[in-house]
């Protein structure tokens, strides 16, 4: 009974378990704001390689070139500043009928697709496969099921020259 007493009213070792029991969610914490950091670079490149996606597409239409799914990804991936896996790079082009934005549907996940019969206004679509380090990223990133996929959409729509 004296050493249950004794245990109760000692405070020596009351730091290190406070210590014990916060470090492990402040490391979580710290893993999670630097991973969603990366996530955020991460997209904005995806944004600049959909970009260039869209570039291609437009640079196609003018000079009358045909526009081939291998090179719409390669013009996809080699924007991209870092060095990807491209098993893991989805590109998806979508051709918009009559002008009509409302009737495309947009995928996600985003697969594969290429769907070009002749020049006009496209949707694409950019995807990468994202592997999360953090438990906490899958709720702030879009997912379906186990698979979280970071996306960019570009609109592509083709300059007309007006003549009178």
């Amino acid at each position: 009974m004296y050493l249950l007493r004794r245990f109760g009213h000692s405070v020596s070792g009351g730091a290190a378990i406070e210590f014990a029991i916060i470090v492990p969610f402040f490391i979580l914490c710290l893993i999670g704001i630097f991973e969603i950091g990366i996530v955020l670079v991460f997209n904005l490149y995806l944004n600049n390689a959909a970009n260039a996606g869209v570039e291609y597409l437009r640079s196609s239409q003018i000079h009358g070139t045909k526009i081939t799914n291998v090179g719409l990804r390669d013009a996809v991936s080699s924007a991209m500043p870092v060095e990807l896996d491209r098993s893991k790079l989805h590109v998806r082009l979508t051709r918009i009928d009559n002008a009509d934005l409302a009737a495309v549907r947009i995928h996600f996940p985003v697969s594969n697709g290429f769907s070009v019969s002749k020049t006009g206004d496209f949707l694409l679509q950019v995807g990468y496969d994202w592997r999360a380090i953090s438990p906490m990223t899958k709720y702030l990133v879009p997912h379906t099921k186990n698979k979280i996929q970071l996306q960019a959409i570009q609109l592509g729509a083709a300059a007309v020259r007006v003549t009178e």
